[in-house]
């Protein structure tokens, strides 16, 4: 705060990077809620405040468009560069200032600015990168897990998983129709089941060939 309606905070910041994650209708309701505020808080600034925030989400949707069809993740160096044009632009909007304030803002702003916004950019952005990888992750997952889902559906096959360290065996419910039970007579299912359901020399078989995965 350099002075009543002189404010640089971190708007700049939220507002780029949730328009280069998140792309135009997220830029255009955090401009909604931080353009607003800043005319009401008022003062010299105000005109750069509102610049400011409108500059920060048109370069954030610009790089979100450059990006759209691409997968791979935001480097370090590349959300460092975004923070350094987003607030280069920042500084630009100080001639948006009455001219008598412009000078000495930008020799007590322009270090501060390019050296700790950026940064906050890269630091910020790194989390939002890791949240888009782990939910493009999961989106992976689920729909391997529908994939398999709907070939085991599809192919009519019984299935078992069986845990070594605690005995235990998962199964579904055709595994049991084969043998002639429901999955619930079976419950709960062990490899002492399993040997209880197979015919002996299936089950002299079916241990060397445990043995060799082993």
């Amino acid at each position: 705060v350099m002075g009543p309606g002189l404010i640089f905070d971190g708007r700049s910041v939220m507002v780029s990077l949730g328009a280069l994650f998140f792309g135009p209708w997220t830029a255009c309701l955090a401009c909604l809620m931080t353009i607003p505020l800043r005319v009401f808080q008022g003062g010299p600034g105000a005109t750069m405040g509102v610049m400011v925030l409108l500059v920060s989400a048109g370069i954030g949707i610009g790089f979100h468009w450059s990006r759209r069809g691409k997968t791979g993740e935001l480097s370090a160096v590349a959300l460092l560069a975004f923070g350094l044009l987003v607030h280069l632009g920042m500084l630009a909007m100080t001639v948006f200032l009455p001219a008598e304030l412009t000078l000495s803002v930008l020799k007590r702003i322009a270090l501060p600015v390019m050296l700790i916004y950026p940064l906050a950019t890269v630091l910020i952005g790194k989390i939002l990168t890791d949240q888009a990888s782990h939910d493009r992750l999961l989106g992976t997952l689920r729909e391997e897990r529908e994939r398999l889902a709907g070939i085991l559906q599809g192919t009519h096959v019984g299935t078992w998983e069986w845990s070594v360290q605690t005995g235990e065996i998962l199964i579904n419910e055709r595994w049991a129709e084969i043998i002639g039970h429901t999955r619930e007579e079976l419950l709960p299912v062990s490899i002492e089941t399993w040997k209880a359901v197979t015919h002996p020399d299936d089950l002299q078989a079916s241990n060397a060939l445990l043995e060799r995965h082993f």
